[in-house]
């Protein structure tokens, strides 16, 4: 039988786990609502000073508070299916978010993100672009901080300008954008030297982009939602290739096509 010590004991840390499930940790703000309010994420902020990761979804707001911009410790911020009343006032204020390392947007009205132009965000490691509007994309070039940059289904119709020049990424994405001509853009991501991670996914691809096997450092090439009906011998160039995803691909892989794949490539993990 448990003493009234122990018993006390395991009571109490219960009621700290549960109250670590139930409630994010103060670092931590999520506002998600019809209507975002201003007065809100402006309180909010005031009340949080120490809050690090910041989630906002749902709703229209004209220009968020410049409290929020200010945090000191402000280094993840999601904005989700959010309408922009001043767009350019959000480019000058995300712009002054100097500590910022982590950047997604998902679903806005944003046509134009200027992250170049007296742009402070000098640590910005990893930028998430997704189902946005947007049209014009600029980024600091030579910039060595940022490793991930994911831009999927927006309406770009080229890379940011001196893309070439930012060549530390670890992880690209470029997918579904029916706007920009691969054969065109993909001969800029030769000047990688360290991108592991290269998604291509639902670009109506057939056949596999020469440029991808200049990347001699890949790990991990996603190509699922394309049309590839035969193996490419180029792939066993690739010295590190460790997963290969062909999923949701547009001709169903036979059998023997499968057979090739894994003979060709015994130590890559392949997923139809």
């Amino acid at each position: 039988m448990l003493s009234k010590r122990t018993a006390f004991y395991i009571v109490l840390a219960g009621v700290f786990s549960s109250a670590f499930v139930t409630k994010d940790p103060d670092w931590m703000l999520r506002i998600s609502e019809k209507q975002v309010d201003f007065k809100k994420i402006q309180k909010l902020a005031k009340s949080n000073p120490l809050a690090s990761d910041i989630y906002i979804s749902n709703g229209a707001i004209d220009v968020f508070p410049k409290e929020l911009f200010q945090l000191e410790r402000l280094r993840l911020l999601m904005l989700g299916n959010i309408q922009f009343g001043n767009t350019e006032q959000f480019n000058t204020d995300l712009c002054g978010c100097e500590h910022l390392t982590k950047l997604q947007l998902n679903s806005t009205n944003q046509t134009t993100l200027n992250l170049w132009d007296e742009c402070k965000l000098l640590y910005l490691r990893e930028l998430t672009i997704v189902s946005l509007k947007l049209k014009e994309l600029k980024i600091r070039p030579w910039n060595p901080s940022l490793k991930m940059l994911t831009i999927f289904d927006t309406e770009l119709t080229t890379l940011p300008e001196k893309f070439e020049t930012i060549d530390h990424l670890e992880s690209l994405t470029i997918s579904k954008n029916p706007n920009m001509d691969l054969s065109k853009e993909l001969p800029k991501i030769k000047t990688q030297k360290r991108l592991k991670t290269l998604a291509l996914a639902y670009n109506n691809l057939t056949s596999i982009p020469e440029e991808v096997f200049t990347l001699k450092t890949l790990e991990e090439l996603q190509l699922h939602g394309n049309d590839f009906t035969a193996f490419d011998e180029r792939l066993t160039t690739l010295p590190n290739l460790k997963i290969l995803k062909f999923s949701q691909n547009k001709t169903p892989f036979s059998d023997q096509l499968k057979k090739e794949f894994a003979e060709k490539l015994p130590d890559c993990n392949i997923q139809y």
